[in-house]
């Protein structure tokens, strides 16, 4: 449940410009992945733009404001979200490096590897509890 809460530091910001929270933005944006199909390879989580991650959480880049010293006018800002777009397209790109190296396909291959190799009680298998 934590890596729902992965942007917690940009709370206010969510609330701000998109009304959800960290937890409802990531969980938005993994359903939005998965109905997406989007390629979830070690390949694919390689080559995710922040663009990208930004379109499927809903998370506006840029807003208008109020030019400073010229009445009337506005201008695009970039927002705090898309420095938050950008982390989680790093973090994505980061681990789709580290399965390729390792010899994996996808995320969900690593983890059956792990799982099947804990042991309990000296026997090899399964072990969800002893894994986490």
């Amino acid at each position: 449940m934590e890596l729902l809460n992965f942007a917690s530091g940009y709370r206010v910001e969510l609330k701000r410009l998109t009304g959800r929270g960290a937890f409802d933005t990531i969980r938005a944006l993994v359903l939005a992945l998965h109905i997406s199909q989007s390629d979830l390879s070690a390949k694919g989580l390689g080559n995710v733009t922040a663009v990208e991650i930004a379109n499927m959480a809903q998370l506006p880049l840029t807003e208008e404001s109020a030019h400073p010293t010229i009445p009337g006018i506005t201008m695009g800002t970039r927002t705090k979200l898309a420095e938050m777009a950008e982390s989680i397209a790093r973090v994505l790109k980061s681990t789709g490096e580290i399965l390729r190296k390792g010899g994996y396909q996808s995320l969900g291959t690593f983890v059956i590897d792990c799982v099947k190799r804990s042991k309990v009680n000296g026997k090899e298998g399964v072990s969800g509890a002893l894994f986490v």
